[in-house]
Order: structure tokens, then C-alpha cells, then sequence
């Protein structure tokens, strides 16, 4: 009797068991962790949930189905479709997308699964879900594989693989290299495939995913098989089994049973691999798991045919090749016909023989050509380069840290040399202090001379301290006095009030508050700038954004008097500084604008820039500035605030902050103005290029 060749048989299985194991093995919730493993807490807010909350639930719901109930998974795949009619959701379209690919892919109808992990990667894409991606490609590779193109399967796993490393996944790596060493599997390279799957085992252990974890003891044992190690093989194999039984998952048990079978028929104990091999079968027609339905009919025909039982056999393989070429399963069309060729032969039938091994030939140069192995081999030469690349850079990093590590240790010693020096002499020092300390006397003469001037200018100072407190307890007592009288007012005086003198009461009280709230946060922050509290910290900022929500910010006292603001700035300036005090700076200017600007004018800020400074110009045409006025505006304890044009007051102290906070981020502020014509106010900083 002729004996199917045993690589055939295995690959088969092996191709099977990893097709279905490998196909979406959980899909993070919101893309990061794993899926929900409990539907009990979902269901009860669900029920109060509504809009986009309940699509969020429909959403893990649906995630939940997934490789547990398809049909589940179809019935929340439909209900998301209905969300997105009413709330489009690019992630949750995403999904949609994937869990149809997903429904596709276990009807066999592979062309629609890619179509769909197509359209699902480009939308995972705009939201820049790296894990996400890497599934997709290891969906796509599976598809492929199936249709025997392993070329493109290799280049989806690669892909896969470089998303999962950027998103720091482990599972999704260790599935990468379980799909790596299929193809390495199915092209031969089994010393390459067993390195593979030992790494995937070898994480699936330390992240303690139970599932993979027995995909990856049946890979290994498929392995051992053609090693020659069956008994090993075996074990692997029952490890697997009694796994996936605790987990109740019947289909990967269903293929195990298959994989149990040709283990034994190595050994020679032909009543077990028949049983195991029916086993395999009948839980996979239960289940309706078409895919381990073919598996197992091609295994079941072949036992029958070892047996002699060829009708039996023929009617195994005739079910099995119709579900193949209905479904595009070349890699399983060129088993059966390799089951068809050899059953004839054995019956005497040469024609027929010949004919199917044609077949058989014409289907495996199709999936097996030399330029899908050529294609396969570059893909992966290409990824080992990646990575020695990668493992070399690694070792100069090593190596600079290293030098670093060296170089600290000289440092130290030297260090250590020093102090031994400094105690060595030391003792010569003390011989010359009396020296040196004379010479200190004579400086010391020479810096209380210093000292002198600086307390002179010390007393300046403060006096003009002194008069600038002096003009901010006159202007913040008359509109806190102001507040005082109003609601002295509307409080002994209410009812007899009428509702329009009550508003203007109002008015008057809050623009009175107003004014002092102003008046006492710029005061304020004028004493932490004096008192060196406020700290530069410098960002890079859009010059744009920065003045518009300093606009934002002031933006009522404009509308109360029908002023408009205009902005004429790029939106290619950038400016590094400390946003909130050049924010400050630009409230205080556009502030200032405003305030001596006439009732349904126009304020205007500008920005320019040439090759060494950016310079931001707040511009109105109000009452303007006389000469005398410009001379003392940026000079503390100067008594240079007025009136505004509706008659608003000011202490002066804003434009003493706008001048301390500029200079701090190493800017400069100049003014220019004429009287009855407008001022211009400009702050200026030097740019790097």
C-alpha cells in the first residue's frame, strides 16, 4: 500500500489548526489591553445607556463575540451599522469593517475578507492605532496564506510585526513570530520554524495568555513530528488538548483531535488514529466549522484507505475536494489530489493515477513556484537585516554608555587625587591667611566705598516705591469707594429705586470691581517680578494663538465701547517664551489700546519678522501720548496714568509689568506716538534660524 508522504499530512493539519487559531485572537478594548472577558456588567448599563455611550457598549459587546458566537457578532455588527447612521465614529467604522472581514473570513470567502481588512487598515490608519494595524495584517496574512500566496502572507506578518514592536505589544509580536515560523513551516525551513515558535512560546508564557500559549505547544509538537520526536510530539499535543478542554473552545480541540491522529498513525496504533481522526471530524460538523470539516475528511479518507476501504475513502475526498474548490483552498486541493492519484494506483487504475498527479503538480506549482520561495527568502533576509541592524545599534548605545561609565570612573579617581593634594598643602595655606587677609581689608575699603553708592541708590528706589504705592492707593480708592456708595445706595435706597437707576447702580458696581480686580492682580505681579518669584519658562508657541487668546480674554472691554480688534499675522511665526507672561504683556497693550481708543474704532496687531527678530505690534488711534509722557511712561513710581476716553483709570503699573516681563524673555518694548493721532506699542524678541 502506498503511504500519503507524512510532510503532506502534517502541513495540511498544521496549515488548518493555525488558519483558525491565529485569526483575530482578541481585539483590544479601545485598543489598548485585552477584550472584556464578561458581558454581565455591559448589559446592565446598557440598559440606561444612549447616543454615543451606547455605541461604546455595542462596541465591546460586539468585541466579546468575536471567536465566541458569530452569529452574536453579526447581530452587533448590524446594531453599530445603525449607530453610525445617526453619530459617525471613524474607530467604531473601523471595527465594523473588521468584524465583517472577520464573518467573511470563517464563511471561506476570502476575497471579501481582504477587501474588508483593506478598507479596515486604511480607516485604523487615520487614527494611528498601531496595534490595531498589526492585526489587520495578521488577518490579511492568514487570507493570504490561504490562497497559497505566501509571499504577500510573509510581507503582512512582517508589517504586522514592525506596528506591534512600535506599540510595545507582546502578544502582538509573539502572534508575528508564530505566523513567521508557518511560513518558515511551509517552505521548509524547519530548524528556522522551530526558532520561531519557541519565541512565541516563550512570551505567550510570560504574559500568561493561556490560549496561545496552547497554539504554541501544537505548533511545536507538529514540529517534532517531523523531527522524528513522536512520542514528545505527542505529549505537546495532549497539553494543548486537555487546555483547550478546560477553556471549552471545541474547535481548536477538534483540531488537535486531527493532529492526535497522525501522531498515532506514526506509531503505528491505527485503531487510535482512526478514532481520534472521527473524533475530529464529528466535532467539527457539530460546531459547523467548514475549514475543520475538510481537514478532517481528508484524514478520515486517508486512514479508510490505509484500511482498503476506497469506496469509503473516495466519497471522504470527493466531499472534502468539493468544500476546497467552492472555498479557493488550493493548498488542500493539492492534498486531495495527491489522495487521488495514489488511491488509484494501488488499485491498479495507472490512468487515473496519472491524471490526478497532473492536477496535483499543476496546483502545488502554482502556490509553490520558485519566485513566491525567491520572494519568501528576501522578505525574510530583509527582516533578519532589520534586525541585526537594530541589535547593532543596540550594541553602541552599550558601548557609548560604556566610555560614559569609564569616563566617570577617571573622573572620580581624579577627584579623590585632588582632595589628597588639597590635604597635602593645606597646611601651607594657613602660613598666607594672615597675608590674605590684610589684602581682604584693603578690598573691603574699596567695596563699602561700593556699598555707599548702592544704598544711595537703594533710598531712590524705594522712595520711588514709595510714590507708586502712593498713585495705587489713590486709584484703587476711588472706584472701591465708588463700590461702597453705589451699594450704600441700593441697599438703603431699593425699593423706592426704579429698575433702570438699579441697573446703572449695577454698572457702576461692577465696572468699579472691575477696575480694582485689575488694578490689584497687576499690582500683584509687579511685586512677585520684584521679588524675583516668577520663573521664566519658555515653550515654542504660535505667535497667532498667543495673541488670539490674549484677545480672548479682554475681549468685552472692546465691545462695550464698539471696538474692533484686527489681526494681521502669518501663521508660520512661532516665538519661544514664557506664554503666560508675554500673554500677560499682550492683555496690558491691547488692554491700554482699547481704553484710549475712540467709541467704533479699530485697534490693530501686527507681526513681523526679518532674519533676527520677531516683533508683535499693538496699534490704535486713540488720543495718543505727549512728548513729556513718553519720556517718564516705562519709570517706576512716575505718575504717568490717565483717563481713558470713557473716562476709564489706571495706576500705570501695566505697562511697568509689560516692560519687566519682556525683558525677562529677552525681548525689548518701544512705543511711538503723537498726540490726537494714536500710539503704536511694540515688543520685539530675537529668533533663531
Amino acid at each position: 500500500m502506498v503511504r500519503i508522504s507524512q510532510v503532506t499530512m502534517k502541513q495540511i493539519v498544521y496549515t488548518l489548526f493555525i488558519s483558525l487559531l491565529f485569526i483575530l485572537p482578541g481585539i483590544p478594548l479601545h485598543g489598548q489591553g485585552d477584550p472584556v472577558t464578561s458581558t454581565d456588567s455591559l448589559f446592565r448599563i446598557r440598559l440606561d445607556a444612549s447616543g454615543s455611550e451606547l455605541a461604546k457598549i455595542d462596541l465591546e459587546i460586539a468585541r466579546y463575540h468575536l471567536n465566541r458566537n458569530n452569529d452574536s457578532l453579526l447581530f452587533y455588527t448590524e446594531l453599530l451599522e445603525k449607530h453610525l447612521e445617526k453619530i459617525y465614529n471613524i474607530r467604531i467604522d473601523a471595527f465594523i469593517h473588521k468584524f465583517r472581514a472577520f464573518i467573511a473570513f470563517n464563511a471561506l470567502d476570502t476575497e471579501r475578507s481582504i477587501e474588508l481588512n483593506n478598507e479596515a487598515m486604511l480607516l485604523f490608519k487615520e487614527i494611528s492605532d498601531f496595534r490595531e494595524m498589526g492585526w489587520i495584517n495578521m488577518e490579511l496574512a492568514l487570507n493570504y496564506f490561504r490562497l497559497g500566496d505566501f509571499a504577500a502572507a510573509t510581507e503582512e506578518y512582517i508589517d504586522g510585526l514592525a506596528y506591534f514592536e512600535e506599540a510595545d505589544h507582546e502578544r502582538g509580536v509573539a502572534e508575528a513570530y508564530n505566523g513567521l515560523g508557518r511560513i518558515s513551516y511551509q517552505t521548509g525551513q524547519l530548524d528556522k520554524a522551530r526558532e520561531y515558535f519557541e519565541s512565541s512560546l516563550e512570551i505567550f508564557e510570560d504574559i500568561g495568555n493561556e490560549v496561545q500559549k496552547y497554539r504554541a505547544y501544537n505548533n511545536l509538537a507538529i514540529l517534532f513530528m517531523d523531527f522524528g520526536e513522536v512520542r514528545k510530539a505527542l505529549d505537546y499535543m495532549f497539553i494543548a488538548n486537555e487546555g483547550f478542554e478546560r477553556l471549552g473552545d471545541q474547535r481548536r480541540v477538534a483540531l488537535v483531535y486531527g493532529n492526535i491522529a497522525i501522531g498515532y498513525e506514526d506509531l503505528g496504533r491505527l485503531d487510535s488514529a482512526m478514532m481520534f481522526s472521527r473524533k475530529a471530524l464529528q466535532l467539527s460538523s457539530r460546531i459547523g466549522d467548514k475549514y475543520g470539516v475538510i481537514s478532517g475528511l481528508i484524514n478520515l479518507g486517508y486512514f479508510l484507505r490505509f484500511e482498503e476501504k476506497y469506496d469509503s475513502s473516495l466519497h471522504c475526498f470527493e466531499r472534502a475536494l468539493q468544500l476546497s474548490i467552492e472555498n479557493k483552498l488550493m493548498i488542500y486541493e493539492q492534498a486531495i489530489y495527491e489522495e487521488y492519484s495514489e488511491l488509484y494506483a494501488e488499485r491498479g487504475n495507472y490512468r487515473e493515477a496519472y491524471h490526478y498527479h497532473i492536477l496535483q503538480d499543476s496546483v502545488h506549482s502554482l502556490i509553490s513556484d520558485e519566485k513566491t520561495k525567491e520572494r519568501v527568502d528576501e522578505l525574510m533576509l530583509s527582516y533578519q537585516q532589520r534586525m541585526k541592524e537594530k541589535e547593532l545599534l543596540q550594541l553602541k548605545a552599550d558601548q557609548q554608555m560604556q566610555k560614559r561609565l569609564n569616563n566617570i570612573f577617571l573622573l572620580l579617581i581624579m577627584m579623590a587625587l585632588i582632595v589628597v593634594l588639597g590635604l597635602i598643602y593645606g597646611h601651607r595655606r594657613n602660613v598666607s591667611q594672615r597675608r590674605e587677609l590684610q589684602e581682604k581689608n584693603d578690598l573691603l575699603s574699596k567695596y563699602n566705598t561700593k556699598l555707599e553708592k548702592s544704598e544711595d541708590e537703594l533710598r531712590l528706589l524705594n522712595k520711588e516705591k514709595n510714590k507708586l504705592f502712593s498713585i495705587v492707593a489713590h486709584d484703587l480708592r476711588n472706584p472701591i469707594a465708588a463700590l461702597a456708595g453705589f451699594t450704600g445706595l441700593l441697599t438703603d435706597n431699593y425699593d423706592e429705586l426704579d429698575d433702570e437707576t438699579r441697573k446703572e447702580y449695577i454698572r457702576q458696581i461692577s465696572t468699579g470691581s472691575s477696575r480694582s480686580l485689575t488694578l490689584l492682580e497687576n499690582l500683584l505681579l509687579w511685586a512677585r517680578s520684584q521679588m524675583d518669584l516668577i520663573k521664566v519658562k519658555k515653550t515654542d508657541v504660535l505667535v497667532s494663538s498667543l495673541v488670539k487668546e490674549s484677545i480672548n480674554d479682554i475681549i468685552t472691554s472692546a465691545e462695550r465701547k464698539s471696538i474692533s480688534i484686527e489681526m494681521d499675522i502669518s501663521e508660520d511665526f512661532y516665538l519661544c517664551v514664557d506664554t503666560v507672561m508675554i500673554k500677560a504683556v499682550l492683555r496690558n497693550l491691547i488692554t491700554n489700546a482699547i481704553k484710549f481708543s475712540f467709541r467704533e474704532s479699530v485697534v490693530r496687531i501686527r507681526c513681523l519678522q526679518d532674519q533676527n527678530k520677531l516683533c508683535i505690534a499693538v496699534i490704535d488711534h486713540g488720543t495718543g501720548i505727549n512728548k513729556k509722557e513718553l519720556e517718564n511712561l516705562f519709570m517706576t513710581g512716575a505718575n504717568v496714568s490717565r483717563e481713558g476716553t470713557a473716562n476709564e483709570t489706571g495706576s500705570g503699573l501695566g505697562l511697568l509689568i509689560s516692560k519687566d516681563y519682556t525683558e525677562k524673555n529677552g525681548g525689548s518694548i518701544s512705543v511711538t506716538s503723537e498726540p490726537g493721532e494714536g500710539s503704536t506699542f511694540t515688543i520685539c524678541f530675537p529668533v533663531e534660524q
